[in-house]
């Protein structure tokens, strides 16, 4: 029986503080104990020079000067560090490791539910993380603002991470408020807008939807209802076609595209497209009578784009949502970089991570069937009715990760995946009292009848991070905000598509990330530092369904001829 690593030894030569976030990420993720060990050194413990030089750096050297600082710890399966870290000199460091078995219960969800299994060897590099990270309040308006120091002259790439609640079963009044935050956050300059987890349709943190095993209750049910009620229809796919048109370069496509969709995914990417904002939104998406904790994306030119839907629900959650497949793990090209999403705990999943940092493609379309209820335009029978998907290298640059965990220990794993992907992490997260929920008995707090009308049931922690590992803005546990930084500035040199009325190819405009080249220098986990001739992953990408009519295939090939 598989049952996975239980104490993760981590040998280190890396003495930086972002070092340690990437072990409680690891203690978090594996549900382990994490033992991490390196060496305290003075210049004087190496050979003196000439024998032995340290490049670049000798002259300002003395005897008693610390080239490594040490700083190992050991946390347990939960987060919490046991001992350490010591950055004080040599020294040994002791911790007793209680039992690993409740944390097991919680957290082998992580891999437990994933149909590929990895073995872990130890790391000497593994990726850097944060594990004491101090919480910042944002005081003033609304909107907290970060100056990251860019020439005033060039054009910069803004985004902002929306901290807010739901307003719970009320979705019309939940929209009206997005669209507020939305103008509020372009009127400061911003080009992404990243929204948390389930804020269209809410997350009923609290409920338990009356169920207990072998039992559901009347009121369960009801209370499923009305959420139910408040979610939103998406489409399944962007029906589209290619065709060659005379008015398009040879060797060009043109790309005519239509879907099917409810009013409120319309009133977003209207929204996206009044405010010229590239919007990444978390929804619970209504389909028949099943819902997906969902994120949507949407092109500054008010086109949406398509989505993510949460592969693994977290505990509880799994009554109420189903289980996304590998169809819809996207990371869309776009003019401010390459931009995906991971949900909540999905980011504790190595496996997706991976993924999305090896996808980097510009999404336009997928298998296009009669199954899909949208019947294409085709200007020739004779081109493929499924459109291409355009590659444009690896790596997603914008990583989206929308959550509903407020916990401290949340920033380790976000300051993590910064590093480990090399790329820019931004994580939003409601800020909830109980007053935003309904009253009881209409909805209750299971196992919370202390909570006053203002006691917070989710205190926020939204954050950006850089690519370094960087706090760039956040985190805010303070109350709603809009929290802005700035990633990186415009170029007019690079040559990349560009969403239109069709599409147009001559835009070149693109975001100089440098800062992504900086990290990926250190440390690139598809790249440079990937072992595929040792550890490979395979992602199965289509989409599953429960049922195929062979009479929609066959309906598909005559409308093909």
């Amino acid at each position: 029986m598989y049952t996975g690593i239980e104490i993760y030894c981590a040998p280190t030569a890396d003495a930086r503080e972002t070092w340690q976030a990437s072990m409680t990420h690891i203690a978090l993720e594996g549900g382990c104990f994490v033992l991490s060990a390196n060496q305290f050194c003075l210049r004087k413990d190496y050979p003196p020079p000439p024998e032995y030089i340290f490049s670049g750096t000798d002259e300002d050297l003395t005897p008693d000067t610390v080239v490594c600082a040490g700083g190992s710890v050991i946390i347990s399966p939960s987060g919490a560090v046991l001992a350490g870290p010591d950055y004080k000199g040599e020294v040994l460091i002791t911790a007793d490791l209680p039992i690993i078995l409740h944390s097991k219960l919680l957290l082998l969800l992580l891999l437990r539910f994933s149909n590929v299994q990895i073995v872990c060897g130890i790391c000497n590099k593994s990726q850097n993380r944060m594990a004491l990270i101090p919480a910042t309040v944002n005081d003033g308006p609304l909107f907290a603002e970060v100056d990251m120091g860019a020439d005033s002259s060039a054009p910069t790439v803004r985004a902002t991470v929306v901290q807010a609640s739901t307003v719970f079963y009320d979705t019309p009044a939940t929209l009206d408020k997005a669209e507020r935050l939305l103008a509020e956050a372009s009127s400061y300059g911003s080009q992404l807008v990243v929204f948390p987890e389930a804020f269209i349709g809410g997350y009923p943190r609290g409920s338990n939807f009356g169920v207990t095993i072998g039992n559901r209750t009347a009121k369960g049910r009801e209370d499923f209802r009305k959420y139910h009620a408040a979610a939103i229809d998406v489409p399944v796919y962007a029906c589209g076609v290619v065709s060659k048109s005379d008015s398009v370069p040879p060797g060009r496509y043109e790309f005519k595209l239509n879907y099917d969709s409810g009013p409120e995914v319309d009133r977003l990417a209207a929204m996206a497209g009044k405010y010229k904002v590239y919007l990444v939104m978390g929804v619970i998406e209504r389909d028949g009578y099943t819902l997906y904790c969902t994120v949507l994306f949407f092109d500054s030119q008010g086109h949406y784009l398509g989505k993510h839907r949460k592969v693994m629900p977290t505990a509880l959650e799994r009554i109420i949502w189903g289980f996304g497949d590998g169809s819809t793990i996207p990371v869309y090209e776009t003019p401010i970089g390459k931009i995906g999403a991971a949900i909540c705990w999905e980011n504790r999943m190595p496996l997706l991570r991976t993924a999305m940092y090896a996808k980097g493609l510009y999404h336009i379309g997928v298998e296009l069937t009669l199954e899909t209820g949208c019947v294409p335009f085709r200007d020739n029978k004779d081109l493929p009715l499924v459109p291409p998907v355009l590659e444009f290298g690896k790596g997603i640059e914008i990583y989206c990760a929308p959550t509903a965990d407020a916990r401290d220990i949340w920033q380790s794993s976000m300051t993590h995946i910064a590093l480990e992907g090399g790329c820019f992490v931004l994580s939003a997260n409601q800020f909830c009292r109980r007053k935003d929920y309904p009253p009881p008995p209409e909805y209750e707090f299971s196992g919370a009848d202390d909570l006053t009308p203002d006691s917070v049931v989710c205190a926020g922690g939204s954050v950006i991070i850089s690519p370094s590992g960087t706090v760039l803005a956040g985190p805010n546990y303070d109350g709603e905000a809009l929290i802005s930084a700035d990633l990186g500035s415009l170029n007019y040199d690079f040559a990349l598509l560009k969403w239109s009325t069709d599409f147009d190819f001559d835009q070149n405009v693109c975001v100089d990330l440098g800062e992504i080249a900086r990290a990926k220098f250190d440390f690139d986990v598809v790249g440079h530092y990937s072992r595929p001739e040792v550890l490979s992953l395979v992602v199965k990408d289509n989409p599953t369904k429960p049922v195929t009519f062979t009479s929609a295939s066959v309906k598909t090939e005559d409308f093909q001829k």
